[in-house]
């Protein structure tokens, strides 16, 4: 489940359990608020952590890369999934991919974005290194 998404039904869940009508739910309202926290708390944590992608799961991007984007259904030299975000650092050091985001991407965009570079790999690492 995206963090984004477990955080939201956690939210939710917790604001139910707290309602006057479920006096009886109120230790699970504890456990779900304690667990809420602390995913927050590791969401927080990882947002200044550069994302790592291994070299064996850029292979498939590497061997045979996407050419269009799925999402916007672009090519994807012309993805326009994360327009109005900072481009990313990459550092390559031949066996793996360090991606270093800004604070204005959302865990679920760095979500895709990873997901897209393990698609892509062969076609944006080519164009990076080969300036």
């Amino acid at each position: 489940m995206p963090v984004e998404e477990f955080v939201n039904e956690h939210t939710k869940l917790v604001d139910v359990l707290e309602s006057p009508s479920h006096d009886d739910d109120k230790a699970e309202a504890d456990k779900q608020a304690k667990e809420l926290e602390q995913k927050l708390k590791e969401m927080e944590a990882k947002k200044d952590q550069p994302e790592v992608i291994h070299g064996k799961d850029l292979m498939a991007g590497l061997s045979n890369p996407e050419k269009e984007c799925e999402a916007c259904e672009q090519p994807v030299d012309d993805c326009i999934c994360y327009v109005g975000l900072p481009k990313p650092r990459l550092e390559f050091d031949g066996k793996k991919v360090s991606i270093f985001f800004k604070s204005e991407w959302s865990l679920q965009d760095r979500e895709n974005f990873v997901e897209d570079l393990k698609r892509r790999a062969g076609r944006i690492l080519k164009k990076r290194y080969n300036k």
